[in-house]
C-alpha cells in the first residue's frame, strides 16, 4: 500500500524537528501511568501489614483478593464510562477528572478506619486508574507523530513501571523503619503525583488536535499542532492537517457508530477482535499476580520471617524490598521495548515477548513444585526477574500502544474503552482468583502445603500464553511507521473497501 503524499511530507519532516512540547505533553500525561503503576505496586508490600491482626485487619484469603481486586473492579466501570465521556468531553477534561478522582481515593485509604472503608478507597482509585489507562495512551498517540508514535506510548508504560518501582521503594522504605501502619503512608503517597497532573493539564496541556478537528474546531487544532511540531516548519503542519481533516471529512457517512457498527464493519471488527485479544493475553499470563502478589508470591517461598505467633512479618523486610528489584526488572524490559518498537516493531517485541514469559512462567511453577530448597528459593526469585524483564519488553506496552493507533477515529474512543475493559474484567478475574486457584491446582499433597505451592497456577498461566501466541503469530499484523490514517486503511483492505477481502485477510495472517 503507497502513503498518501501528504503524509509522507510531514513524517520526513517531524523525523528531523522534535519540538520540545512533544515531550512536555508526553510526560505530564505518563503521569497518569505512573498513578497506575504506583497503584499496581503499592498493594503487594502494603497487604503485608494490612492482612496482620497487629497493624491491619487480620484478613482471610478472600477479604485479601476483595482489597486488590476492588481497584481492578473500579477499573472496569472507568473504562467503560470513559468511551462516551471521551467522546463529548475530550480527552484533557477526562485526564484532569481522573487525576481528581484519584486523589479522593488515595486520602480515603489513607485514612480508613475499617475494612469497607478500605474497599471503597480501592475502589474510587480504581474507577481514576481505569480512567487513565484508556485515556492517557490515545492522547499521546493522537498528538504524536507516526515516526514516533510507538516510542512516545511505550514511553507511558516505562512510567506505569516506575510508579510501580517507587511503590515498592516506599514499601520496603516504609517496612524497614517498621512505621506503625505504615501501609496508610504506602497508599496514601499516591495523591502527590495525582496533584501535579492534575495542574499540568489545567494550566499547560492542550486538548488532543484530532478530537478538536472531529469536533469541527479547526482553528484549534492546527493551533495544538503547531505547538507540538514547531512554528518553524508551517508547511509540514498544513500537510497534517490536511490528512486529519480529510479523514474526518470521510468518517462523517458514519455520524454515530455504535457497539454493533463496529462488529459489522470487518475493518473494525478485525481491529476490536486484535486489541481485545491483545489486553486478554496481558492479562491472562499472570502478569498482575507478581505485582499484586509479589511480596507474598516471595513469602511462599519462604523468603522473610514470621513474627512470635508464628504468622508472616507485618514488617517483612526482605519479601517487601526484593519485590522491589523484581519490579526494576520490568522497567529494564520496557527500556529495551522502547528502544526497539519503532524499529523491530509491534509484532516482532510481541510474539518474542510472549515466548519468554512462557518459559519463565514454567520455571516459577518448578520453582514451587516439590520440597522447599534453597535452591527452589534462588530459581523463584530469577524466575520471577526473567519473567518481569521479558514481560516488559513486549507484552507490558504493545497492548496499549497497538490498541491506541488500529482504530479509526470516529469509534476510536468507544474502541479502546472495550479493549481496557477486556484487561480489567480479565485483570479482576486474576486478582480475585489468584490464591484460591494457586491452592486448587497446587501439586503439594497436604491441605496446609497448598497455599505455599502455587505451581499449578503459573503453569496454566503458561498453558494460556502458549496458545495466546499461536493466535496473534497467525492473526497479528504489523502497524509499526505507518500514520492513524494508514492503519485504518490497512484493516479495512488495501482497496480502502469496508467489505470482506482477501487482500485484507492476506495482510492480517501474514507473518512478515
Amino acid at each position: 500500500m503507497s502513503k498518501d503524499p501528504s503524509v509522507m511530507q510531514f513524517e520526513e519532516s517531524q523525523a528531523s524537528q522534535r519540538p520540545w512540547t512533544v515531550y512536555v505533553l508526553t510526560m505530564f500525561a505518563c503521569i497518569g501511568g505512573a498513578l497506575f503503576g504506583y497503584d499496581t505496586g503499592v498493594i503487594s508490600g502494603a497487604m503485608v501489614q494490612i492482612k496482620s491482626k497487629s497493624v491491619g485487619f487480620d484478613l482471610n484469603d478472600q477479604q485479601q483478593e476483595m482489597i486488590v481486586s476492588a481497584t481492578t473492579a473500579g477499573a472496569i466501570v472507568g473504562a467503560i464510562i470513559s468511551g462516551p465521556g471521551n467522546v463529548r468531553l475530550g480527552r484533557r477534561p477526562m485526564i484532569i477528572f481522573s487525576s481528581l478522582v484519584f486523589t479522593v481515593g488515595s486520602v480515603s485509604m489513607a485514612v480508613a478506619g475499617d475494612y469497607d472503608t478500605l474497599i471503597m478507597g480501592r475502589a474510587v482509585v480504581g474507577l481514576a486508574v481505569g480512567i487513565a489507562s484508556h485515556t492517557v495512551p490515545m492522547y499521546i498517540a493522537e498528538a504524536a507523530p507516526a515516526s514516533m508514535r510507538g516510542t512516545l506510548v511505550t514511553l507511558n508504560n516505562i512510567f506505569i513501571v516506575l510508579g510501580q518501582v517507587i511503590a515498592s521503594l516506599v514499601d520496603c522504605a516504609i517496612g524497614v523503619a517498621r512505621v506503625h501502619e505504615g501501609w496508610r503512608y504506602m497508599l496514601g503517597l499516591g495523591t502527590l503525583p495525582a496533584v501535579v497532573m492534575f495542574f499540568g493539564f489545567w494550566l499547560v496541556l492542550p486538548e488532543s488536535p484530532r478530537w478538536l478537528a472531529q469536533k469541527g474546531r479547526d482553528e484549534e487544532a492546527e493551533k495544538v499542532l503547531t505547538w507540538l511540531r514547531g512554528k518553524e516548519d508551517p508547511e509540514s503542519v498544513s500537510a497534517e492537517m490536511d490528512a486529519i481533516n480529510s479523514n474526518v471529512e470521510n468518517e462523517k457517512a458514519y455520524p454515530d457508530t455504535s457497539v454493533m457498527d463496529m462488529f459489522r464493519d470487518s475493518g473494525i471488527r478485525r481491529a476490536l477482535i486484535l486489541g481485545c485479544m491483545l489486553q486478554l493475553l496481558q492479562q491472562f499470563a499472570g502478569i498482575n499476580t507478581l505485582m499484586y502478589y509479589s511480596a507474598t508470591i516471595l513469602a511462599m517461598a519462604g523468603i522473610g520471617s514470621q513474627d512470635s505467633d508464628g504468622d508472616d512479618d507485618p514488617y517483612n523486610n526482605e519479601a517487601v524490598c526484593l519485590s522491589a528489584a523484581t519490579a526494576a526488572a520490568q522497567m529494564t524490559g520496557v527500556f529495551v521495548g522502547m528502544a526497539f518498537v519503532d524499529k523491530a516493531g509491534r509484532r516482532s517485541l510481541t510474539l518474542k515477548s510472549l515466548a519468554g514469559v512462557i518459559v519463565a512462567l514454567v520455571l516459577l511453577g518448578f520453582a514451587f513444585y516439590g520440597v522447599e530448597t534453597s535452591a527452589k528459593q534462588n530459581l523463584a526469585i530469577s524466575s520471577m526477574v526473567l519473567y518481569l524483564l521479558v514481560f516488559g519488553v513486549g507484552m507490558s506496552a504493545m497492548p496499549w500502544a497497538v490498541n491506541a493507533e488500529i482504530y479509526p477515529l470516529r469509534c476510536r474512543a468507544k474502541a479502546i474503552s472495550i479493549a481496557t475493559s477486556v484487561n480489567w474484567v480479565t485483570n479482576y478475574v486474576v486478582a480475585a482468583t489468584f490464591l484460591d486457584v494457586s491452592k486448587a491446582l497446587s501439586t503439594a499433597q497436604e491441605t496446609s502445603e497448598k497455599s505455599k505451592h502455587p505451581d499449578g497456577a503459573f503453569w496454566l498461566y503458561a498453558g494460556i500464553s502458549m496458545i495466546g501466541w499461536l493466535w496473534l503469530y497467525w492473526k497479528m499484523p504489523e502497524t509499526k511507521g505507518k500514520s492513524l490514517e494508514e492503519i485504518e486503511r490497512m484493516f479495512r483492505g488495501s482497496d480502502g473497501s469496508q467489505d470482506e477481502s482477501d487482500s485484507a485477510d492476506a495482510l492480517l495472517t501474514s507473518v512478515d
